[in-house]
């Protein structure tokens, strides 16, 4: 199917046919033969969606790619003159609420999160006609499959998950787990010295007191990387982002998936067997990092690590030569699209609606100065007064809602840079918390071992005690002990001390346990507070936002018939001069 097809096909909108002045930039549909305005020549727009303006700062310049939820493009935010991704629902989708739902969770599971290796969604919407959107950073780069493909060193492959591990680490902390994690959804940036990671696709999230918004027992992921209770249709936790990320790990060191076949070969793969060990494909594969791949794999949730370990983890294994690579500063910080290898930001960005305005401001003083001195039919005159009226009350939307977008870009930026300073608070927190948590339970397991080596001791001591008690009552006029004795207290003794021992264990695990169950309180209240700041944060930006979009689509809905009014009297004003250029012609 070639790309127009396709396009009317995938964006079955309203706005078909559509066309560009060659001029100015301005779209017409398609009763109109030339811009009204300026008279340039017009082109058919194969995309309709090309050269429109979102929410008065968005400027949307190329289609980048499309896939199952809707297409993706680029565009040029015209306050930070710098390109972002825009991500449009299907309308086939659009209809149906639970969609809708779905596509704009991905929006506020990313905003909740706010990591360096997360992809930033910083604003999301709908247009007066129904197109439902969300604006991304712009990535440039490769999704990891495509890295997978060509081959990627262990030692990278472990960095790629380590960085992958740190924000699921951040986002299971708030409450997020991803459910499909997978290489198509792993991004690696183009120009950073060293590997670095943005997550991406959070449609699918399951966030902390969300609303279910799918069938009871529905199956969401990818086979070839899901984890056996998510594919039972089970209540999931957030160990099955951990078991999908073993399994891009498994892909990433061995070059090979886990399980192969159709997809119930897979399922049943992931519910049932046990995958090759790594080092079965890459013999001089390290063993504890082979089984560490394994582990996060587990069956048994339980038995998987979580997300701070696998982190520290993959960092040792990643070796000393890969060193973790600390975010862009926000300031340089390049905008972004999703799961789709693009090319670095083009020049090709469509003319905005103010270069469109002070174009036709220019023809319109043109055509005033033209006609003056001209005796004009009364319609004319109207035709001419309305169009310069209309004109300074478009230019005038056209400057506050400009006004509109920096503030929105102002509190899109400081409301990101807040929840970073606190995400990166929870980071160290949830860290530390999750040493201490591994602490504890080892001191309650030496405690645990220590009182089970007393109790299996007890009979055994009651001998030996037995022994020496009888030793001693025997009277002997040599004072010297004889052999036998002296090997009943030998005996007595090394008993004696492996009771001593396990008690003094007992009791230190039992102060060690104590010590760190309030520590961990300590910790688990500090978390608690921050994330409650996130929300807030989170909470406010967010009704900030709505109150600005609700701003911006308020001076969109009177920007519009404007727009058309002025095309109308343009086009009758040029009509007249036509006509009287014909008649003077023919005099």
């Amino acid at each position: 199917m070639d790309e127009q097809n396709l396009c009317r096909r995938s964006l079955s909108w309203n706005l078909v046919s559509m066309y560009a002045c060659e001029q100015c930039g301005a779209r017409y549909s398609s009763d109109v033969d030339q811009c009204p305005v300026d008279g340039g020549t017009l082109l058919q727009l194969v995309d309709p969606i090309l050269g429109r303006s979102l929410a008065g700062r968005y400027v949307i310049a190329e289609k980048i790619g499309a896939g199952g939820m809707g297409t993706v493009y680029r565009a040029f935010h015209e306050v930070l003159q710098r390109d972002v991704a825009v991500k449009f629902l299907s309308p086939q989708l659009a209809h149906d609420p639970a969609n809708r739902t779905r596509f704009l969770r991905e929006a506020r599971a990313a905003n909740r999160i706010n990591h360096e290796h997360i992809i930033d969604i910083t604003d999301f919407g709908e247009t007066p006609d129904g197109l439902v959107y969300l604006v991304m950073e712009y990535l440039n780069g490769m999704p990891l499959s495509k890295a997978i493909d060509r081959g990627i060193p262990i030692q990278e492959g472990a960095q790629v998950a380590a960085q992958c591990a740190r924000a699921l680490a951040r986002a299971h902390e708030l409450g997020v787990i991803h459910r499909d994690i997978k290489p198509d959804n792993i991004f690696l940036l183009h120009g950073y010295e060293n590997i670095f990671v943005k997550l991406l696709d959070f449609g699918l999230a399951k966030m902390k007191g969300e609303l279910r918004v799918t069938a009871t027992g529905t199956v969401f992921g990818t086979p070839e990387y899901i984890a056996p209770e998510q594919a039972r249709g089970m209540n999931v936790t957030s160990k099955v982002d951990i078991y999908s990320l073993g399994c891009v790990v498994y892909e990433m060191v061995t070059g090979h998936l886990p399980f192969s076949g159709t997809t119930p070969e897979l399922v049943l793969g992931h519910l049932r067997e046990t995958p090759k060990n790594p080092k079965y494909y890459v013999r001089d594969l390290a063993e504890p990092f082979a089984g560490f791949i394994l582990r996060m794999m587990e069956k048994n949730p339980a038995a998987r690590p979580d997300a701070h370990e696998v982190a520290d983890a993959l960092k040792v294994f990643s070796g000393p030569a890969s060193t973790m690579v600390e975010p862009a500063p926000p300031e340089i910080r390049q905008p972004v699209p999703e799961s789709l290898e693009t090319e670095p930001p083009g020049q090709n960005v469509p003319q905005s609606l103010g270069n469109t305005l002070e174009h036709w401001g220019r023809e319109i003083a043109s055509l005033d100065e033209a006609l003056t001195g001209v005796e004009l039919p009364e319609p004319m005159v109207e035709h001419l007064g309305r169009l310069i009226r209309l004109h300074q009350e478009v230019t005038e939307l056209n400057d506050e809602m400009i006004l509109a977008s920096k503030e929105a870009a102002v509190a899109e930026e400081s409301g990101r840079c807040e929840r970073m300073r606190l995400g990166t608070a929870i980071d160290q927190v949830a860290s530390k918390l999750a040493d201490k948590k591994r602490e504890r339970d080892q001191a309650i397991a030496s405690l645990t071992q220590a009182a089970s080596r007393l109790r299996d001791l007890q009979d055994e001591l009651q001998r030996v005690w037995a022994e020496v008690r009888e030793a001693a009552r025997i009277s002997s006029p040599d004072p010297s002990p004889t052999q036998e004795e002296l090997h009943t207290l030998a005996d007595a003794a090394m008993v004696a001390k492996i009771a001593i021992e396990s008690q003094e264990a007992i009791a230190t695990s039992e102060s060690r346990a104590g010590d760190l169950e309030i520590e961990i309180s300590d910790l688990d209240f500090q978390l608690s507070t921050l994330r409650g700041r996130v929300n807030a944060a989170s909470a406010g930006t967010t009704h900030d936002l709505d109150s600005l979009r609700k701003s911006a689509t308020r001076i969109q809905a009177e920007i519009d018939p404007r727009m058309r009014l002025i095309a109308e009297s343009a086009r009758a004003l040029r009509r007249f001069a036509s006509a009287a250029l014909d008649e003077t012609i023919r005099a």
